[in-house]
Parts: structure tokens; sequence; C-alpha cells
């Protein structure tokens, strides 16, 4: 046998070498990636659908983005079954024919379910930002798109004819590979810069609005998982070079395990900000649960107490301007419930600033007389 560029080997030679085989960690490591950005993508929808009652551009856009995921590990176990894993040396020469076309119809699923993933990001901004902020997001998607687009499309266009491409048999006139390799690196870093530019625009948008700094610290770090995709993709185009200077397969795998990495990762990105809505719900219904246990007023050695008893200070035409906010919204991302506090529990609302006045009513039987104590909470 011969290695792909390389005089022949003897059977001793070929006993020296060394005979890894991953292609069923790789199997198994693409497949705990996919079950992972399932669970929160169905979650996310689980949100969009619960709270808002139908899901939008950006949701739709994102499940077609798993939706490629999905079938690129599909086509990797397929790899996996006809040899992909091992050296070049230990992979069924019979199966040679077979491994190059599903390797370039994976890799344009790959480039399009991170070109979505982004662009689901994307959209959900365009509904949050105005202005320069949201000629820049579309700048993004636009630019992202059409980079990506092109790597996808030069899987298959690059031979004259086209069946040159993944049929070694058929001769053809190439593309030069040094220059399909440049621009995958260029593509792949654009794709990068992006994800880093994503990552870091709701920060510019959190400064401008009045919220607790822990609030906009979670927040933030919330839609700014972007940063894992952005490092997956730098990852991921350093391992370009083995693809194009290695003549043994078995050193590509990195770069099958990045793209997979930086797909699944970046779904999980986008949905981790909307699941925010969830985990207010579950804290304001765990918290609601604890003081209907504790109960709304307790006898302790004659003195009965009575706490919460919350008015508001606030006109009509005031209350007008504090409507609660759009929590079905993605704007409903950058918000949590907040919870006013004077003496005892307090009464939810969702955003504005409101203003309150706790009231507690203690009495006390042993000496007869009641105790009526004022305070102020506002926020």
């Amino acid at each position: 046998m011969a290695i792909p560029g390389g005089p022949p080997l003897t059977p001793e030679q070929i006993a020296l070498l060394p005979h890894d085989d991953f292609g069923p960690s790789l199997m198994a490591i693409s497949w705990i990636l996919t079950t992972v950005a399932a669970a929160f993508l169905a979650t996310r929808l689980y949100c969009k659908t619960h709270y808002n009652g139908t899901i939008w551009w950006d949701d739709s856009v994102l499940l077609a983005s798993f939706v490629c995921l999905l079938i690129q590990v599909c086509i990797t176990s397929y790899c996996v079954s006809l040899g992909y894993g091992k050296h070049i040396w230990d992979f069924p020469l019979e199966n040679l024919a077979k491994f190059s076309l599903p390797v370039a119809v994976r890799a344009v699923f790959s480039i399009t379910a991170l070109a979505w993933s982004k662009t689901a990001f994307g959209i959900t901004l365009l509904r949050l930002t105005n202005g320069w902020m949201k000629m820049t997001v579309w700048a993004i998607i636009i630019t992202v798109n059409i980079s990506l687009g092109i790597s996808a499309l030069l899987f298959f266009v690059q031979c004259k004819p086209l069946a040159a491409a993944w049929d070694r048999s058929i001769e053809g006139e190439c593309i030069d590979n040094q220059i399909l390799y440049k621009y995958n690196v260029f593509s792949g870093a654009w794709g990068a810069a992006m994800d880093f530019a994503l990552a870091l625009l709701p920060w510019k948008m959190l400064a401008a609005l009045q919220m607790r700094r822990k609030e906009k610290i979670g927040v933030g770090l919330a839609m700014s998982m972007g940063f894992v995709a952005g490092i997956a993709a730098i990852v991921k185009t350093v391992n370009l070079d083995r693809l194009h200077n290695s003549s043994d397969i078995y050193e590509t795998i990195p770069l099958f395990i990045w793209d997979t990495v930086e797909a699944a990762v970046t779904i999980v990105a986008a949905s981790i900000p909307v699941l925010r809505v969830l985990i207010r719900d579950v804290r304001s219904t765990l918290a609601k649960t604890g003081r209907s246990r504790t109960g709304m007023s307790r006898t302790t050695g004659g003195r009965s107490r009575i706490s919460n008893i919350g008015m508001s200070n606030l006109s009509k035409t005031d209350r007008d301007k504090f409507q609660p906010m759009d929590s079905r919204s993605d704007k409903s991302i950058l918000y949590e419930t907040q919870v006013d506090v004077s003496a005892g529990s307090g009464e939810e609302r969702d955003g504005g600033i409101v203003k309150t006045r706790t009231v507690v009513v203690q009495f006390d039987g042993r000496k007869g007389r009641n105790d009526i104590e004022m305070g102020q909470a506002k926020r």
C-alpha cells in the first residue's frame, strides 16, 4: 500500500505506523453537541410559543440551522461507517471513492448551519436596536451569508466538469487549492469576527438602559455567549491548514469536531437570552410558593402581624405611563421582574419605576393598642 503522494509501503512499515481509530469518539462528540443544541433550541421554542403563542423569523431560521447541523452530523456518522476516523493506510480502499462526495455535502450543510445560526441571532438583535446599530446588524447578517455562502458554493463549482471536485477519476480543470485555502481562511476569520461583533453589540444597548448593574451584567453575559462561538471559529480556521497540507485524512478530524462545535455553540448562544423569561418565571413561582407556605399572617405570643399591604401611590395618569412590559417579545430578554420589599414580601411588577407605600399593621392583645408603621419603598 502507498500513502497518497508517497512511495509504496511494505507490511512491515505499515505495522510500525500508528493505527488509531477516532471514529467512535467523533460520533459521540458530534451527537452530544447536537443533543445539547437540540435541548436549548427546544426550550427556546417552548418559551416563545408559551409566552407569545407563536414563533418569529429568528426562531424559524435557528430551527433551519439546527436541521442543517443534524444533517451534518448524520453525514459524519455515515463517513465514520466508511472508515473515517482511521489513518489513510487503514482506510478501506474500496470506500475511498464513496468518501469525497459525502464530505463535500457535509461541508455545505456545516457552513449553512453556521451562517443561519449567526443570522438568527442577528435577526433577534434587529428587534432590539435602531439607528446605526441596526444598520451594523444588517451589515453583519449580509456579509456573513455572502462570505460563508461563497465557501459552500466553491465546494461544487471549483472544477470543470463539476464532478471532478469529488471524483478523482475524472479529469478536469480546478481552481488552485491555494486560492481555495486562502478564501476559506478569510471566510472563517470573518465569521469569527462577526461572532465577536454580535456578542459586543448587546453591551452597547445595555449601556443606555436604566437597569441595576447586576442585571446588566447578567443580561450582557447571556447575550454574549457568541464569544465562545467566535473562539470555536478561530480554532476551526486554524485547523484548515490540516485539510490543505495533510495527505492523511486522520489529520482532518479536528476540523470535523470544531465546525460541529461552532454550529452547536452558536445555536446554544442564540437560545440562552430567551431562556431568561423562563428563568424569571421559575424564580417568581418559587418565591410565591415560599410565601404561600410561610403564610400571609403569623401569630406569635398573642401578637398578630399582617404584612405586605401594598397601596399604589401613583395617579391613574402616572400608572398609564408604566404599563407592564411586553414580556412576550424579544425585548423581554433585556428585563427581569422586580420585587418591591419594604417590610416582608413585596408586590411583583414587570418593568418601569414604581413607587409603592407599604403599611404594616400590628395588634398587641396584651397592651390593647394598635401600632401602625408607615414605610415607603421605591424602585
